[in-house]
């Protein structure tokens, strides 16, 4: 079950554990959703996380499994951005409780891009799917930051670029530093 909100006086503070995404996020090199879920099973469910980010992206399904493990303890998680959380790693940085960035930390966000060969099934295929992933970070972002439809599908139509301040102002984060 949930741990008390409450504590009595003299209990012991809340052991708190560092984890980083310091990396591309990637299935074979980088961070991979595999190592990434094995290590946050090794912290405690009530225990909170220090979340730091400093990444490019990179593999969308990996990065959603990352987002899923951590969004299923969002209120113990602290996530810093240190440099930048680009593409799926700025998707993985919404699952967080609290999000901090420094003034001259980034976050980017656009929407997913890839490559396909095939005949025109397959490639249509590809499309279909792409739109899928599409709105599903749409709904991401929009469910942690507040922003409308219209709103985030403009972020998404480009490479967005938001720096400290300017992601404090659209919702990406609740601190700058």
């Amino acid at each position: 079950g949930m741990p008390s909100a409450s504590s009595s006086a003299g209990s012991q503070a809340t052991p708190t554990y560092a984890i980083d995404i310091h990396d591309y996020i990637d299935p074979y090199w980088g961070v991979s959703a595999k190592d990434f879920l094995a290590e946050l099973a090794q912290i405690p469910a009530d225990a909170m996380i220090k979340l730091s980010i400093n990444s490019y992206g990179g593999d969308v399904f990996e990065g959603l499994a990352i987002y899923n493990a951590l969004k299923a303890r969002q209120a113990y998680v602290h996530a810093e951005v240190v440099g930048v959380a680009c593409s799926i790693a700025s998707v993985i940085l919404m699952a967080a409780g609290r999000i901090v960035m420094p003034e001259n930390a980034y976050v980017m966000v656009h929407g997913c891009s890839g490559m396909v060969w095939g005949n025109q099934d397959d490639v249509q295929n590809y499309a279909d799917v792409m739109g899928s992933i599409n709105s599903t970070m749409q709904r991401i972002y929009m469910e942690r930051t507040g922003a409308d439809e219209a709103t985030v599908q403009a972020w998404l139509s480009k490479d967005n670029y938001f720096n400290g301040a300017e992601a404090l102002a659209a919702g990406l984060c609740d601190e700058t530093v």
